[in-house]
């Protein structure tokens, strides 16, 4: 069960209305009313959707933890801190990223890859693409499966053959830019390191950072590989620079 736009009950004091119990907040009152769905419901899943996160801790079993995605980089007009745009799907996922297997299961929004009906473009598909498989959680399809072309196939083929392959994700440059460009994650295995680094600004820009910030061990020599064209970076150094083309990104993965 989806349970939608639950930050609105925390509203209705602000347009006059009164809790039965004067002296509930506005958190008790939503985490009173969320329990109370979860009695009837006893043990099936929950899903927790636009709602202040902290009352719903240890009632849902999943969470929303983004912004809603849409099929086009933002929309037209003020963008506000939490408009439905690519980049503020993904600074609220990456910054989140800590509450996914801890509070809940993490649910970042549907993956949209069609290349109908939509006004992403193809670097656009594999920045949204990139940072669901960085941020694992829950594994959903905005499109319409069967009527996705070959190569868009792939990819939702891809995330859902590899849910939460990646661990330990992390921003490196939290304090420094409002949309996180660095992305640091171990596989699963503990074979690799992978270093996203998303552009969501709208020129090209170049973008450092050290390797061993990102846990890539300093006692052996590691290649780095570019992993959607495959191009091989050389050996990790103290310092890289990577530029990285408008609303574009690069997973570097240190083998």
């Amino acid at each position: 069960m989806k349970l939608d736009f639950m930050v609105y009950e925390c509203a209705v004091t602000a347009k006059g209305g009164i809790y039965h119990d004067p002296k509930y907040t506005r958190a008790m009152a939503l985490r009173s009313g969320v329990q109370a769905i979860r009695d009837a419901m006893g043990d099936l899943f929950m899903l927790g959707c636009t709602t202040p996160l902290g009352p719903v801790v240890g009632i849902v079993n999943a969470e929303r933890i983004s912004t809603d995605i849409t099929p086009y980089w933002q929309g037209e007009g003020k963008i506000y801190k939490e408009a439905p745009t690519v980049p503020n799907v993904c600074r609220n996922i990456i910054n989140r990223s800590y509450m996914h297997k801890k509070l809940w299961l993490s649910d970042p929004d549907v993956l949209i890859v069609r290349d109908t009906n939509t006004k992403l473009t193809e670097n656009e598909v594999i920045v949204w693409t990139s940072a669901l498989w960085l941020a694992g959680g829950l594994c959903l399809s905005g499109d319409r499966l069967v009527e996705l072309k070959p190569e868009r196939a792939k990819l939702a083929k891809m995330l859902m053959q590899s849910v939460d392959s990646f661990k330990n994700l992390r921003p490196l440059d939290l304090f420094e830019r409002e949309y996180p460009a660095l992305w640091a994650a171990v596989k699963e295995d503990s074979s690799e390191v992978v270093v996203g680094v998303f552009n969501f600004t709208d020129k090209t820009e170049t973008y450092e950072f050290k390797p061993a910030d990102a846990g890539v061990s300093s006692s052996k020599e590691s290649k780095a590989v570019e992993f959607w064209t495959k191009s091989e970076l050389g050996k990790a150094g103290e310092l890289m620079k990577v530029e990285v083309p408008a609303h574009s990104c690069q997973l570097i993965f240190f083998k």
